[in-house]
C-alpha cells in the first residue's frame, strides 16, 4: 500500500481504539493467529490510540465489534473507505454505538447523539472525495492523529479474522425489546403454531432447523448435535463466540464460499434463535427462512409436523377465510 492512503484509491477500514490493549483488540475482532482463512487484521499505534487496519474487510464498522472493543470504558472510531464510491464513520463508547455517518446520503447521521457530528459534516461538505470528507470529520470531532497512521507498515502484529457473531434480540443492548412478532405469514401455519403444545413445537422446530443445517452441510457436526439435544431438553441460552459451538458457527460462516454463504447464515442464525428464544420463535424463523429460500415442500412438511394440533372453532374460521396456501 502506498503512503498516500488518504487519497481514497483503495478499500480500507481503520478503527481507532483507546482504553484497550493489543490482545483485547484482536479478541474483539475475532482475530486468531492460526486461521488459514479470514481477512487479515493488523494493529498499530498512533499516539495514544491503537489502530486496527483492515484491507480485505470492514469488521470495524460492525456494531458488535465496536461494542466488544469499547466495553468497560473503551472508545473507538472506525473509518471505512469503499471503492464502491463512499466512505463511512462509526463511533462507539463504553459498549454502545453512539453515532454513524456515511457519504451515501445527505441525511445520513444516525445514532444516540447525531448532533455531535452535524456541524463537522456541514463543514466537510466541500472536501474533494468521500474519504477526505470522513477524515475531516474524524479529525475535527475526535482529534484523531491521522498523520501518525501508516497502514502500509509491514511489520505490525497481525491475525486472521474469524468474524464474531451478531447479538440477537435480548442479547443486544441497542435493539428494541423482544425478538419481534412470531408469525410466518401463512394463516394456517400461524394458527397451528399458536395452539401447539411445547412438545409439538419443539419437535417441529428441531426438524425444520435440522433441514436448514443439512442444506448448509453442518448437521453432522458434534457441536450441532449437542445443541439440538439441548433444545430437546428445553434449555435456552445464548451462543458465545469462544465456546465450541460459537467457534464452529463462526468458522463455518468464514469458510463458506459465495454459493453457500446464504444457506450457512440462515442455518446458523436460526439455530441460535431456537436456542435463545425457544421452539415457537425458532419454528417461525425456520419456516420463514425456508419459505424465502424457495425450499421444496416447506409448507407440506410443516403441516405434517403440526398435524395433531387441534384448532378451536374461533381460530378455524379466520383461517378458512384467509387461506394463504399456494
Amino acid at each position: 500500500m502506498a503512503s498516500d492512503w488518504r487519497q481514497g484509491s483503495w478499500d480500507l477500514c481503520l478503527t481507532f481504539i483507546r482504553g484497550r490493549g493489543e490482545a483485547e483488540v484482536f479478541a474483539a475482532f475475532g482475530a486468531v493467529g492460526d486461521a488459514s482463512l479470514g481477512p487479515l487484521l493488523r494493529v498499530g499505534q498512533a499516539g495514544e490510540w491503537l489502530v486496527a487496519i483492515e484491507e480485505e474487510s470492514a469488521e470495524g464498522m460492525r456494531s458488535e465489534v465496536l461494542r466488544r472493543v469499547t466495553t468497560s470504558a473503551g472508545h473507538a472510531v472506525a473509518i471505512h473507505n469503499s471503492l464502491g464510491g463512499f466512505a463511512a464513520l462509526a463511533h462507539a463508547d463504553d459498549g454502545h454505538l453512539i453515532t454513524t455517518f456515511t457519504t451515501l446520503a445527505a441525511d445520513s447521521v444516525h445514532g444516540r447523539d447525531p448532533g455531535k457530528l452535524l456541524a463537522a459534516v456541514q463543514a466537510a461538505a466541500a472536501q474533494p472525495h468521500p474519504l477526505a470528507m470522513v477524515l475531516s470529520i474524524a479529525a475535527d470531532v475526535f482529534e484523531l492523529p491521522l498523520d501518525d497512521v501508516h497502514p502500509e507498515a509491514a511489520s505490525l502484529p497481525f491475525g486472521r479474522i474469524v468474524p464474531v457473531l451478531d447479538r440477537q434480540g435480548a442479547e443486544d443492548p441497542d435493539a428494541a425489546a423482544g425478538p419481534g412478532p412470531a408469525v410466518v405469514g401463512d394463516a394456517l401455519l400461524d394458527a397451528l403454531i399458536r395452539h401447539a403444545d411445547q412438545k409439538t413445537l419443539a419437535a417441529a422446530a428441531e426438524a425444520q432447523v435440522r433441514l436448514l443445517l443439512t442444506e448448509a452441510g453442518l448437521h453432522l457436526q458434534p457441536q450441532i448435535i449437542a445443541a439440538l439435544r439441548e433444545v430437546r431438553a428445553g434449555h435456552r441460552r445464548a451462543v458465545h463466540d469462544d465456546e465450541a459451538l460459537g467457534l464452529l458457527l463462526r468458522t463455518a460462516i468464514c469458510d463458506s464460499d459465495e454459493r453457500r454463504r446464504g444457506s450457512v447464515l440462515a442455518a446458523t442464525r436460526t439455530l441460535r434463535t431456537l436456542l435463545l428464544f425457544g421452539p415457537a420463535l425458532g419454528l417461525v424463523v425456520a419456516l420463514a427462512r425456508r419459505r424465502s429460500m424457495g425450499a421444496a415442500g416447506w409448507r407440506e412438511q410443516a403441516l405434517e409436523q403440526l398435524a395433531d394440533v387441534a384448532l378451536p372453532p374461533t381460530a378455524r374460521q379466520p383461517v378458512d377465510e384467509h387461506d394463504d396456501s399456494p
